[in-house]
């Protein structure tokens, strides 16, 4: 996309939104920010789930495995949130924008 399809969207969105934009525009920043604080938070509760599993399987003498799949399992979706969160949280006018135009288009 190149500048000038940014700026006539951008314009279109200001049209669509009228004098309520601003304050629309405000929403949706700190809806993004509470979405990657929600995130942050589902990340590190993940964690931490991923540590509860290896700790048990560590602790079974006849574990099968499952503990530490289910463990790294965990890690791994807890790392793609956390950072899905933190780039939200980061960055919220770049997604509160992306937000806005993909209810708009």
């Amino acid at each position: 996309m190149n500048p000038d399809d940014l700026a006539r969207i951008l314009d279109e969105l200001g049209r669509r939104l009228g004098p309520a934009g601003e304050h629309v525009f405000a929403l949706a920043v700190r809806q993004q920010i509470i979405n990657g604080v929600i995130g942050v938070i589902a990340a590190l509760i993940l964690m931490i789930v991923g540590v509860v599993f290896v700790v048990v399987g560590r602790r079974q003498i006849d574990s099968d495995g499952f503990e530490w799949f289910a463990g790294g399992v965990a890690w791994i979706i807890a790392a793609i949130a956390l950072i899905g969160g933190l780039s939200l949280l980061l960055n919220p006018e770049y997604a509160a924008i992306r937000e806005l135009l993909s209810a708009v288009r």
